[in-house]
């Protein structure tokens, strides 16, 4: 009886552990998505950098009939509002995200890649999807 109870307090003590590690496991991975990133104010003191930002999509545009067919992710602010982070991707990498002016709009994101200044407004070009990741 005493070897049954001692099995069973393991059993269920390896079970606790199981589900404990699987909520670490979990919680690690969307935190660590997002790990380090920065607001998206800061992209633009960040010209020429490549870091990763944290921040909710405003707005998007799929600008088909515009030269390389565009897709702009707004993020912090619409557009026109130059306060804001803009995420473009090109015709040629668009079939990779699978509609992102749908999937992403009003999303918490984030984005990793190299700021660029276009017209006052901080850019990142995004050529794979594994750049922009949905936050928890």
């Amino acid at each position: 009886m005493k070897t049954t109870g001692l099995l069973l307090a393991a059993l269920a003590g390896a079970v606790a552990i199981g589900s404990a590690t699987a909520s670490s496991r979990t919680i690690g991975h969307s935190t660590a998505t997002c790990h380090g990133a920065l607001t998206w104010r800061r992209a633009a003191s960040l010209e020429g950098s490549v870091h990763t930002f944290i921040g909710r999509v405003t707005s998007t545009k799929y600008a088909a009939s515009s030269s390389g067919s565009p897709t702009f992710l707004d993020v912090g602010n619409r557009y026109p509002n130059p306060n804001r982070l803009s995420l473009v991707i090109w015709i040629e990498n668009r079939p990779a995200f699978s509609h992102p002016e749908r999937k992403y709009r009003g999303k918490r994101v984030c984005v990793r890649g190299r700021v660029t200044d276009y017209g006052g407004t901080p850019e990142i070009t995004l050529r794979r999807p594994s750049q922009i990741k949905i936050a928890g």
